[in-house]
């Protein structure tokens, strides 16, 4: 957005000596659609290298990252170098806290589906990639709220390997519930519109549909299967019972997950402020789904 390319305009002139030293280009997106996808395709027609590396304003990146990527993709092992991504920051909130339990469950679900099916999800930043594979599926798409998914499902249909590192790249948790809020309804609103190219991956993309589409799609059904029956408006509940018993289920074994894990069971439960927020960005995701479904909302992280 114009406000951020102007603080960021100002923070490159303080270092224009440097910069030049290094032969660093600074690239702002100009283009028309306002959204991370947009600006990547910006910054790749100025790219020179042959491996394309992505990080977040928020990530740390470990020192080791770029020799390691650059091996395994050099091997011809993978197409795409994925970093697990860390939530790893000093907080006493139990928002922040919920997002740490949430992260390291994340984590140790993508290993396993990695090892058991082969395949990685793009987490949108602290990865590398082939040029010529961004090329050859035409870039980022621009408009997409979610453009990792969208790239993960084009790169299982085309066949291409994604590796898994287990050397993190540290980020920085949201602070506050609507920016939270905001995210989570972009990520539902993005998966949605994804459908079609996850489609066209089956069966490898079944581990993601379930979790980014049936989680979400299941926490719609549930809770208006609780209004309606608070309305008396059903009179035969039990076809809607199973998303419901889905639901409830998928959290006890996220809790339990965690419990096996090592965490504490009194931090795994703030779990559940995140089960209400992604409950409310469900709900939010659909509405934007209609009225504005390529809209990329800015949240703000602590850095």
């Amino acid at each position: 957005d114009y406000e951020s390319i102007e603080f960021f305009k100002g923070l490159l002139n303080s270092f224009n000596n440097m910069r030049d030293r290094l032969s660093v280009e600074v690239v702002f997106n100009n283009s028309s659609i306002k959204s991370k996808p947009a600006a990547l395709n910006q910054a790749l027609v100025s790219a020179k290298g042959s491996i394309i590396a992505i990080y977040d304003i928020d990530d740390l990146p470990h020192p080791r990252h770029p020799l390691i990527a650059s091996t395994i993709i050099s091997s011809g092992t993978a197409e795409v170098v994925q970093f697990i991504r860390l939530i790893n920051y000093p907080c006493s909130s139990r928002l922040c806290k919920a997002q740490i339990v949430e992260n390291h469950i994340w984590q140790d679900m993508q290993r396993t589906i990695h090892r058991l099916m082969g395949i990685s999800a793009i987490s949108g930043s602290a990865y590398y990639i082939k040029r010529n594979v961004v090329n050859l599926i035409n870039g980022w798409n621009s408009k997409s709220p979610t453009e990792d998914l969208d790239l993960t499902y084009k790169l299982l249909s085309k066949g291409f390997k994604v590796a898994l590192v287990d050397i993190p790249s540290n980020t920085v948790p949201i602070m506050n519930y609507r920016d939270l809020v905001l995210q989570r309804s972009r990520w539902i609103r993005g998966a949605l519109l994804t459908l079609r190219q996850a489609l066209r991956s089956i069966p490898r993309s079944i581990p993601l549909l379930m979790i980014t589409v049936g989680l979400p799609v299941s926490s719609i059904i549930a809770t208006l299967w609780l209004v309606m029956q608070f309305l008396g408006l059903i009179t035969s509940p039990q076809i809607l019972t199973i998303p419901l018993l889905l639901l409830i289920s998928t959290y006890i074994l996220t809790i339990a997950n965690a419990s096996i894990l090592g965490i504490k069971p009194k931090e795994a439960s703030n779990i559940l402020i995140l089960m209400a927020i992604n409950a409310i960005a469900s709900w939010r995701a659909l509405i934007e789904l209609i009225i504005c479904p390529y809209k990329w909302s800015k949240v703000r992280h602590r850095i």
